[in-house]
């Protein structure tokens, strides 16, 4: 009994819980109620009654709850039955849902002590029709809530309770009667004018037109015959233009001959048709300047224009000079003489305009610099002297193509000073005179760490010179051989030492370092320099790449061949691993490391002038470089001299380390056998 109880109980839990529990899903939005009273508004005499609905809807309950709002406003039945107060006013009268009663609609009800004057209107008030024809009137009450009205046609036609009026079949004049429901004695007349054909006439002004393709027309449409004036516009050919409501035709873009519609709204049977002419707009190019005069090596910016296209790109194109096709930017010849500029445009190649330009020498003033071919090193500055004849006026005025990349020129002085920038390269230093702009001179400058005087050769030893001597920034990259090669020997000798630890390691990783080593360490330049950039870390890594590998194998093979000897002694005294490496095996390889560091002073170097070749603005490399590509072996024979001098002088630096450090090898090279 006590289990049949139980499930009951539980039953009813889960039919209380709904769906949400049950089914596991969660609860369905109820839909939005909204509720409606009809009339809206509406007027009555004192103590008179009217009757109201509401319609409520999003729920299957449609009840409502009636009241006033304003005491002492009158009273209202449960269906709605108004009943006015004695008093006037205006009063509210509100229906609530039954499903919810916060949806509330109003109606405004207004109450007079006298009867509200009823008055009837109707509109149109005047149509002309043919016999047969419809049209359609509107009646509007106001003095009553009753909105309803009676229509009669007393004269011929018929008239529907909608207000749909049927012409007769015979000429005439005939009324429309409009009566109020609420009072009947008020009515509004609406007249009709019936004829046998229609009395309405379209026209267009103007009736015919030419207009150029893409060009627009304003057209006009007059009606007569009604009241009704307006039109509806249309085009009788497809691809014929535009027009729109306001009539405003817009051409196409091909010519032809097209026709424009003004159709009555009135009667649509009636039309009215404009004939455009479209034409294809002139075409025709222009340039300017159409002429100009430059002395030889001047420029001219041309500019050409094409009316009559939508493509407005020309080509140009010039008899002597030269020409950018594109842009018209035109270069004279270094000759004198009288040369053209052709503008042609690219959609009608028959379309071309010529502009005639007079290249001229200047008869009366010349400028002339002193010294027309420079050379100077980064930040290096100089006096550049200009002279002028055959004007008074001497003055000139500087400037520099490349600027500001191409260093300064200081005016104020006289001569004027120029001073180059700190990168190299090729500059030039215009002189234009005052008196005559199209009168100038220009220098070039060649910026770039090789000394030149300008005179006679530099000797050599001045070269080296100024390599170890100058400016200490101009070739920092040059201290990092020395650098670069001890730390590849060290890390490759470190490795090499290590992998006698394990003998299974030495095996997995030999044929790496075989293949590794096999593959040319120049053909990694491009590789390095896109892994470690173009800086300092890139040089290294090339020049480690080319020295580590050759002490890793040099280290590894020498600590193979140690004194086994020794080592089995070291052993049977009770040494340990770590203890035969640093009495037996280290010493045994310290010969073998240090011939590798002499090895890897040629490779170290080699490393480092092949990444200045790739990727550096100074050092020695990029010495040799730059002046090989300008064949200037003086240079390339300084730089060269210069690094078998850094060889030596770390060669024997190599040597004292090993004297110092290998006494016991030191001693025995010094008593080595004759033979």
């Amino acid at each position: 009994m006590g289990v049949r109880i139980g499930a009951l109980l539980v039953a009813l839990l889960l039919v209380a819980c709904g769906p949400s529990v049950v089914g596991g899903t969660s609860e369905v939005t109820p839909p939005v109620i909204t509720i409606g009273v009809a009339p809206p508004k509406a007027a009555l005499q004192v103590g008179k009654s009217a009757q109201f609905s509401a319609t409520v809807t999003g729920s299957s309950d449609k009840g409502v709850i009636w009241s006033v709002r304003e005491a002492g406003g009158g009273s209202v039945t449960g269906e709605g039955l108004y009943s006015a107060p004695s008093s006037a006013g205006v009063f509210h009268l509100a229906a609530a849902s039954h499903a919810d009663p916060k949806q509330i609609a109003e109606a405004e009800i207004t109450v007079t002590t006298g009867a509200p004057a009823i008055s009837v209107s109707i509109e149109p008030a005047r149509v002309t029709l043919v016999a047969g024809a419809t049209a359609r009137f509107r009646a509007t009450i106001t003095g009553s809530a009753d909105g309803a009205v009676t229509w009669s046609a007393p004269d011929g036609g018929t008239v529907d309770s909608a207000g749909l009026f049927t012409a007769p079949k015979a000429a005439g004049t005939f009324r429309v009667v409009a009566a109020a429901h609420a009072d009947p004695g008020k009515t509004a007349t609406a007249t009709v004018e019936v004829s046998l054909q229609s009395a309405i006439a379209v026209s267009i002004s103007p009736a015919a037109f030419t207009v150029q393709t893409g060009g627009a027309q304003a057209l006009a449409a007059t009606v007569t015959g009604t009241d009704d004036s307006l039109v509806t516009w249309s085009l009788q050919e497809t691809g014929g233009g535009t027009v729109n409501a306001a009539g405003i035709y817009v051409a196409p873009q091909i010519a032809g001959t097209f026709h424009i519609v003004a159709t009555s709204h009135a009667d649509p049977t009636r039309t009215a048709v404009a004939v455009a002419t479209v034409v294809a707009a002139p075409r025709s190019i222009a340039i300017s300047p159409q002429t100009a005069r430059v002395a030889p090596g001047g420029n001219v910016q041309f500019q050409a224009t094409v009316s009559g296209m939508t493509d407005g790109r020309v080509q140009y194109s010039a008899d002597a000079g030269t020409v950018d096709r594109a842009t018209g930017f035109w270069t004279a010849p270094p000759s004198e003489g009288t040369f053209h500029v052709t503008a042609q445009s690219v959609a009608d190649p028959s379309l071309q305009a010529v502009a005639v330009i007079t290249v001229a020498r200047s008869t009366t003033v010349t400028v002339k610099i002193r010294s027309n071919s420079i050379f100077l090193g980064p930040g290096d500055v100089t006096s550049i002297e200009v002279d002028v004849t055959g004007a008074a006026d001497r003055s000139v005025t500087w400037s520099i193509r490349e600027s500001p990349a191409g260093g300064a020129i200081d005016q104020s002085v006289s001569p004027a000073r120029y001073s180059a920038p700190v990168a190299e390269g090729v500059f030039h230093v215009v002189a234009t005179s005052n008196a005559d702009p199209t009168a100038s001179d220009v220098a070039t400058i060649t910026v770039s760490l090789n000394l030149r005087d300008g005179g006679g050769p530099v000797a050599a030893a001045i070269h080296a010179y100024a390599i170890w001597w100058g400016n200490p920034t101009s070739f920092p990259s040059d201290e990092k051989d020395a650098v670069e090669s001890f730390i590849g020997t060290i890390v490759g000798s470190l490795m090499g030492l290590a992998l006698w630890y394990s003998v299974f390691v030495a095996r997995l990783v030999e044929p790496f370092i075989v293949a590794i080593n096999s593959v040319p360490k120049i053909a990694l330049a491009p590789i390095v320099v896109l892994w470690f950039g173009t800086g300092l870390v890139s040089k290294v890594a090339l020049s480690v790449s080319l020295t580590a590998i050759v002490a890793l194998i040099a280290a590894y093979q020498a600590a193979k061949d140690a004194d086994v000897d020794l080592q089995s002694l070291l052993i049977s005294m009770g040494a340990d691993k770590h203890q035969v490496f640093f009495k037996a095996v280290v010493p045994s390889t310290l010969p073998s490391i240090i011939a590798t560091f002499r090895i890897n002073i040629g490779f170290g170097l080699v490393g480092a002038v092949v990444g200045e070749f790739i990727s550096s603005q100074r050092g020695l490399g990029h010495l040799i470089y730059t002046a090989s590509s300008l064949y200037d072996l003086n240079t390339v024979w300084v730089g060269l001299f210069t690094l078998m001098i850094m060889g030596f002088v770390l060669y024997y630096v190599i040597d004292m380390i090993e004297r110092t450090s290998l006494p016991w090898k030191q001693s025995n090279t010094t008593h080595q056998v004759q033979v």
